[in-house]
């Protein structure tokens, strides 16, 4: 007879335990924290403030929506500013919802229509051209955050996951921003590229960075070779993989390129854990995985309705 070592323990009594009742509370809140959303007051900003207003893209849906609205709140509470909020939509954002977006933070809302985007994406990337990036755009809508967001875009910009949350000011990011100069990032729990890291160093033809994740990252979108990615995701696909993880992988070829700037671990943290969601000393949570069943279990978004 086999006996259960100390890890197999500590996940069946410890772990798993924990992840069960992070789920169950999870679903216990969810609907009343997807209503409460419209409870949140407008947050309001002077013509002058939001004429120099930076960007920050996010793409989201319906299922995402209150997600997307708690941390674009959490943003501009937390930077003391307002921000052009540009929505990439999965392509099921609804009438009501962006009625919704543009009252809650009334003239910082920026949103392309979908026959609109689909139009410019097809200028943009031709599918004769482009057919591995126009392939993927399709079968995963995480490919929007590099074609919808950087094509045909000048300049720096900045995306960000709706699955995030800021609890303080984010200096780092906030002078990031500021220069617009070089790519920035934050760091993952594990090289998550759909390929091993040799095989991306080899078809890049430089070292790779470990563990950029991209929930937030920051990139001059006329740096991008598009021509270059096309190629890069048609080996990528070629060699098999974990297609899921292509974007991410995508992304980490292009900050490998550059001198980029990681955002510092202990205050942008990834998939924070229990103690850190309840007490969090960090500046951002990035509630990757089940870590959201603790976002929403744990009511944090509770702060944003705190005097």
């Amino acid at each position: 007879m086999k006996i259960p070592g100390l890890g197999w323990l500590h996940y069946r009594f410890v772990v798993k335990p924990r992840a069960d009742a992070d789920a169950q509370a999870c679903a216990r809140e969810l609907p009343a924290l997807q209503a409460s959303i419209r409870q949140l007051p407008p947050l309001s900003a002077s013509p002058e403030a939001l004429g120099s207003a930076p960007e920050v893209n996010m793409l989201t849906g319906e299922k995402f929506l209150y997600l997307t609205v708690f941390s674009a709140y959490s943003l501009v509470r937390a930077a003391g500013r307002p921000f052009r909020i540009c929505i990439v939509s999965d392509g099921t954002v609804s009438p009501a919802s962006l009625d919704l977006l543009r009252q809650i933070f009334p003239g910082m809302i920026v949103y392309r229509a979908p026959a609109e985007e689909e139009a410019r994406v097809e200028a943009l990337f031709p599918l004769g051209r482009f057919p591995a990036l126009r392939r993927a755009r399709v079968e995963s809508v995480f490919f929007r955050k590099l074609l919808d967001v950087h094509g045909g875009a000048q300049g720096w910009r900045l995306y960000l996951d709706s699955d995030t949350f800021f609890h303080r000011r984010p200096d780092v990011l906030l002078d990031c921003i500021a220069a617009g100069d070089r790519p920035c990032y934050m760091l993952d729990q594990w090289s998550n590229y759909g390929h091993p890291l040799e095989f991306l160093e080899k078809l890049s033809g430089r070292p790779m960075l470990r563990k950029a994740n991209a929930g937030i990252v920051g990139l001059r979108s006329e740096t991008i070779d598009w021509e270059r990615m096309e190629h890069w995701l048609a080996q990528m696909r070629q060699a098999g993989g974990d297609f899921f993880y292509f974007e991410q992988g995508l992304t980490a070829m292009l900050l490998s390129a550059a001198d980029s700037v990681l955002l510092p671990p202990e205050d942008y943290i990834i998939g924070p854990h229990r103690a850190e969601v309840l007490q969090p000393r960090g500046v951002f949570h990035h509630y990757a995985g089940e870590s959201k069943n603790r976002f929403v279990g744990y009511r944090v978004p509770r702060v944003l309705f705190a005097a």
